[in-house]
């Protein structure tokens, strides 16, 4: 596609959300279909608290190819009720999602807040032939989730998640594929987080490197 084209992307929310727990982080995801190759694609999350006239805006990472992901930041998420909507473009042509974009935005409403604190974090996260091993940072904790990424110090978030499992679980072996569906190559780094049943989520574990 060049200068011609004048087709919009088409943006479609994987699976909205609509209600999440007050002061904790919310992730949205989005696929944005469009004709041009996807290094020309980009997306944003706009957002605001219900009843404000300013939209914020995050730059959405993209996950892999057509799937772009970003993190609504607990601060954000109060009892107030937030309004959200994202914006595609390729360089041309834009697209929104909803498709009346800040006319008619998505609502999402707040609950809680959260019980207690938020879980300590796993600990003694290592590396042992392959597989993620760790110790349990809470008891309380309802499952972990396992993030991975090239750069060491990374941040989890959407855009890097790879899985979750019961809290009783206290290892994980990656079956070696990207996000892409390419085998996995070289170093990679891998975070542990620690989840309650109400959603709140622990600061995550060290970076533990693993080599394919």
């Amino acid at each position: 596609a060049g200068s011609a084209d004048t087709e919009s992307p088409l943006v479609v929310l994987i699976s909205p959300p609509t209600s999440g727990l007050a002061g904790q982080p919310l992730w949205i995801k989005v696929r944005v279909l469009d004709n041009r190759a996807y290094d020309f694609v980009a997306a944003t999350l706009f957002f605001r608290a219900s009843g404000e006239k300013i939209w914020k805006k995050i730059a959405m990472d993209r996950k892999v190819k057509s799937i772009f992901a970003a993190t609504l930041p607990g601060p954000e998420v109060t009892n107030q009720g937030i309004e959200y909507y994202v914006e595609a473009t390729d360089g041309t042509n834009k697209g929104w999602f909803p498709a009346t974009g800040a006319e008619q935005p998505l609502s999402l409403v707040a609950y809680g807040p959260a019980t207690g604190s938020a879980p300590k974090a796993p600990s003694n996260c290592a590396s042992k032939s392959g597989s993620l091993t760790w110790e349990a940072g809470d008891r309380k904790a309802y499952w972990h989730r396992i993030y991975r990424s090239k750069e060491p110090d990374f941040k989890p978030g959407p855009a890097t998640s790879v899985t979750f499992v019961a809290a009783g679980t206290t290892s994980f072996k990656d079956n070696g594929d990207g996000f892409d569906g390419i085998l996995l190559k070289g170093d990679w780094y891998y975070r542990v987080t620690s989840v309650k049943r109400d959603g709140s989520e622990s600061e995550p574990s060290l970076a533990v490197k693993v080599t394919y």
